[in-house]
């Protein structure tokens, strides 16, 4: 039996400011991690092998495994969201980026409902089984409220209460 193990991976592209200005482009691929320390030691690497002196500014020009990185994102920002990629899922983390513009590690703990497939079905299932586990019935009152039961019908009005990010294929849930 093998074991699989999820990595998480994420890099940005830094770019010298100061060369970009003088129409050279000097920048490196820099492989995201949870050390801060380790982010601005490879971005002050990269500036000093730049072709222009007096190069002190950067900018990120591009991201992979991120939902969004804005042009001047602290890298203490990334670091911490990358740390929290293990513990809640890189993919989580990003959704919820991309929908708040973002990282707020407790406001993510408080509103993460979780995620599920990103089909209309999938949506209704776990309205269903969200009503279900607040509201749980015995054989026959199950089977009478489910005969006169709009799943499509909740799932739209629960819209309202619950923000369905797709991302990646899939509905992370968050509570209003």
């Amino acid at each position: 039996m093998t074991t699989q193990t999820q990595t998480h991976t994420g890099r940005i592209y830094v770019a010298c400011l100061a060369s970009y200005n003088a129409g050279i482009l000097h920048g490196e691929w820099i492989e995201a991690t949870a050390d801060a320390d380790e982010l601005k030691a490879r971005v002050q690497d990269m500036l000093d092998r730049s072709p222009e002196p007096y190069a002190e500014e950067w900018a990120i020009h591009d991201f992979e495994g991120f939902g969004r990185v804005s042009e001047y994102e602290d890298l203490d920002h990334i670091a911490e969201r990358v740390e929290c990629w293990e513990g809640l899922g890189q993919e989580a983390v990003e959704a919820y980026v991309s929908n708040c513009g973002t990282w707020n590690k407790e406001c993510f703990e408080e509103h993460y409902c979780g995620a599920i497939p990103a089909h209309q079905e999938d949506k209704k299932k776990w309205c269903e089984d969200q009503f279900m586990e607040c509201c749980p019935l015995s054989g026959h009152e199950r089977e009478f409220f489910e005969t006169w039961c709009d799943w499509e019908k909740i799932a739209y009005c629960w819209e309202f209460g619950y923000t369905f990010v797709e991302y990646r294929n899939k509905y992370h849930i968050f509570s209003e």
